[in-house]
């Protein structure tokens, strides 16, 4: 069986890695710079001014860290519909295999294998195109094509078999809808304005400590609240490209459906 994405996964996992690192060093680099400078153009400050700018600070901050936990929480409830719709698909293909063989096993021989071939190629091909462009591959859609026409084409002969194949023809359909569905969701992502508001918002909160003087101590902090900041919002993005970077849904169901005795017989057949 075909499990090209499991091994390509440590290689796929550095590069968000390094973006990761990269987005908290350039944060962090970002939240210094801004606060040096405010710190080179803030007039004197005394003590009642300092008190003043943490209070901004302390507002900000919380409306800041209001707006990166509801969009991260949009995101990542979006992720978990994700797999779940992945998890059912897999579900409804397997449905779709074994509902063949109640319509008779060896009538419905070739529908059974184009079933496989299905689960197969959504490994095989539609995860890296997935991965690769946020597209799904054409030769999942052929195969699911040519399994609707098969099942189209069957000519029920008793009741038993009229009621398992308005099943199968409702499920076949359902694949194509939880396809669709799955291509949107890999394009989900926050508004614009998220992206925007969470970057202004950490300038203002490093430029608000200009009045505090440059030690090692505030410069540290700065860093690692910016730092802390930009990685919040780098697994704020990986969270919106599912089936790329560091939260990856993998195809499982499809998997155990193809590690299943009959499918894979089928599969050793095929070989």
């Amino acid at each position: 069986m075909h499990r090209g994405p499991e091994r390509a996964q440590p290689r796929a996992m550095l590069l968000p890695l390094l973006l990761a690192f990269a987005v908290t060093a350039v944060s962090a680099g970002l939240g210094v710079v801004t606060y040096r400078l405010a710190r080179a153009f803030w007039p004197v400050t005394d003590k009642d001014g300092a008190d003043l700018a943490a209070m901004v600070i302390v507002r900000v901050g919380i409306l800041h860290a209001l707006i990166v936990a509801l969009a991260f929480a949009e995101v990542k409830q979006n992720e978990m519909q994700t797999r779940q719709l992945v998890a059912e698909e897999a579900v409804t293909i397997a449905d779709v295999f074994y509902d063949l063989q109640r319509y008779g096993r060896e009538q419905t021989a070739a529908e059974q294998r184009l079933a496989v071939r299905y689960a197969q190629q959504v490994i095989g091909r539609d995860w890296p195109e997935l991965d690769r462009s946020g597209a799904l591959s054409l030769e999942a859609w052929r195969t699911w094509r040519e399994l609707l026409e098969h099942v189209l084409d069957l000519d029920p002969a008793n009741r038993r078999q009229e009621l398992v194949h308005a099943r199968l023809v409702r499920n076949v359909y359902l694949v194509e809808e939880q396809r669709q569905k799955r291509l949107i969701d890999a394009h989900e992502a926050p508004h614009p304005f998220f992206w925007f508001a969470a970057v202004v918002g950490l300038i203002v909160i490093c430029g608000c400590l200009a009045p505090y003087p440059p030690r090692r101590s505030t410069h540290a902090l700065v860093a690692t609240f910016a730092g802390f900041t930009g990685a919040v919002l780098y697994l704020a993005y990986d969270v919106t490209t599912p089936f790329s970077g560091l939260s990856v849904i993998e195809p499982s169901g499809f998997e155990t459906f193809l590690r299943q005795s009959e499918p894979a017989e089928i599969i050793a057949r095929m070989r």
